[in-house]
């Protein structure tokens, strides 16, 4: 009787361990836009999250008429070791809406410089780009002397946050040393992805009467991601230079362009 129980926990154990699997897996489906995707869209397109919904421990679970918490706990805290991995929770927010700009008499362009900070690019980087990171600073620094030059607003977004990674007050929260920061350039820190959460950067380029922005910088699927739909929600003229971008996950670059392009952003090379 003891050998019977103990195989069935063993089989219970890999099962479980199976179902964990498929949930990391289908939260790490970047390409379906998670944090957007309508529960309709999951459940006929995504392959691994069905497997997941069909897998034996979640039947057994649901057969056993357990606590239905215990799988809603389950996913939130499998939630907080794949998405949230790496990142803070406050990241993840998703691109806010907001009125649309006007139309200006005398629009002005502007190049956001985004999250180019020490915990990202620095040799002791909490969340460290897989990208070259002096490739990219070089390639950044140029457009910045070059946009300057051409008399674009340069502007320069930072994450602050209160515990992880790029935590306020501290070496790396800090804008990375070889990155140009141009005199009397404005520089915005934000507690989430979208930029637009800092209402005077919004009011900023409302002021400046901005109607254009080119953006560059980190992370290509987060920050720079929910910026740039922010932006577009907004009727901004948006473009979104691919090599000058950076990330934690090289497979997420190009859903997360072509993603942008269906949105109507421009892709472009610098």
């Amino acid at each position: 009787m003891g050998t019977q129980k103990k195989k069935r926990k063993n089989k219970n154990n890999i099962n479980q361990r199976k179902a964990l699997s498929l949930w990391s897996r289908f939260l790490k489906e970047r390409e379906m836009r998670l944090l957007e995707a309508k529960p309709d869209t999951i459940i006929k397109k995504s392959k691994t999250f069905n497997k997941f919904i069909n897998s034996n421990f979640l039947r057994k679970m649901t057969k056993n008429r357990l606590n239905l918490r215990r799988v809603v706990a389950m996913a939130i805290c499998l939630t907080g070791m794949t998405i949230f991995s790496g990142c803070n929770k406050e990241e993840f927010d998703g691109p806010t809406d907001g009125p649309a700009i006007d139309n200006y008499a005398n629009p002005q362009k502007a190049l956001l410089v985004m999250d180019m900070q020490n915990d990202a690019l620095g040799k002791n980087a909490k969340e460290p780009i897989v990208n070259s990171v002096e490739n990219l600073i070089e390639i950044v620094n140029t457009i910045i002397d070059d946009y300057s030059t051409a008399e674009y607003i340069i502007i320069y977004i930072k994450s602050e946050y209160k515990d992880g990674a790029f935590i306020k007050g501290t070496p790396g929260a800090e804008i990375h040393p070889d990155v140009t920061i141009i005199s009397n350039a404005k520089i915005f820190a934000k507690n989430k992805s979208d930029a637009f959460t800092n209402k005077d950067f919004d009011n900023y380029l409302i002021a400046n009467q901005v109607n254009e922005l080119y953006i560059v910088g980190l992370m290509a699927e987060a920050c720079v991601y929910n910026t740039s739909v922010a932006a577009l929600n907004r009727k901004y003229v948006v473009n979104y230079i691919e090599n000058a971008v950076g990330t934690k996950d090289l497979k997420s670059l190009e859903p997360t362009k072509e993603d942008l392009k269906r949105k109507g952003a421009n892709i472009i090379t610098y």
